[in-house]
């Protein structure tokens, strides 16, 4: 199935119109399988997407008693760094909305292996979503940076080189650019969610962008354009600036 292109004239519109689409994919989750599992993005995705989410009509059309928050990765640092994915999240959303504590699930880096942390991360999903095979997330969440990598599916880390041969939902991989450990949702796992979601802004990011959607002979691979939907839907939200360079006729510019 074709990824869409939501445009919207600005961040704040943006960020509404993928709040809506969550709250409402949350919502008709809960009503179908009595629970919705999210699998959060970082630190790249625009924070008014989080901040939109927390606020009414979108904080209060969720079911959060229902609603399970799942980390899509993590830098190997405390929750009280400021580069933290989950001191971000619950800065942002969890602070904020009344989700109780025990339907967050995060990354875990203090007092444990990387190898570990991605087994007890795995072991958890796997816990809340019981099912042979590889698990189903309801909705999966992606921020882009600006070099086209989503998650830590980066350009020289394994959970990117060897992406045909992780079968694992959750991994550790080693990231050359940072010199660091990083805990990763895998590509098998996040082509197999229900709704995979892309939000992102900015026109530092419009070169990558155009290469999900607008390639041209001789671009070199990015991460984020190997993120397709295997039975379910792949939607970008993103403001004008992120989608300058793109044309053709897979672009969707409704919400």
């Amino acid at each position: 199935m074709k990824a869409q292109l939501n445009t919207s004239p600005d961040t704040d519109s943006m960020a509404q119109a993928a709040a809506a689409y969550v709250a409402e994919t949350v919502a008709l989750s809960v009503a179908e399988r009595g629970i919705c599992v999210i699998g959060l993005s970082g630190n790249g995705t625009p924070p008014e997407f989080y901040r939109t989410l927390a606020q009414p009509p979108y904080s209060t059309a969720i079911p959060w008693s229902q609603t399970h928050l799942f980390m899509g990765d993590e830098r190997w640092v405390p929750f009280t760094d400021a580069q933290s994915n989950a001191g971000m999240i619950m800065r942002e959303l969890t602070d904020k909305v009344p989700i109780p504590e025990s339907n967050l699930h995060f990354i875990q880096t203090q007092e444990i292996t990387p190898e570990a942390s991605a087994r007890q991360h795995e072991a958890v999903l796997r816990s809340l979503l019981p099912m042979p095979g590889m698990p189903r997330i309801d909705i999966m969440l992606h921020a882009l940076a600006p070099d086209g990598h989503t998650a830590s599916l980066e350009v020289g880390g394994s959970a990117y080189e060897e992406r045909d041969h992780i079968e694992a939902a959750v991994t550790h991989t080693w990231l050359p650019r940072v010199q660091d450990w990083r805990v990763t949702v895998t590509y098998a796992l996040v082509c197999h969610a229900r709704h995979i979601l892309f939000v992102t802004n900015s026109d530092r990011r419009a070169a990558a962008v155009r290469k999900v959607f607008s390639p041209k002979l001789g671009d070199d691979p990015i991460p984020s354009a190997f993120v397709k939907a295997n039975d379910g839907t792949l939607v970008w939200f993103v403001d004008k600036d992120a989608a300058s360079l793109v044309s053709g006729q897979n672009i969707d510019t409704g919400v």
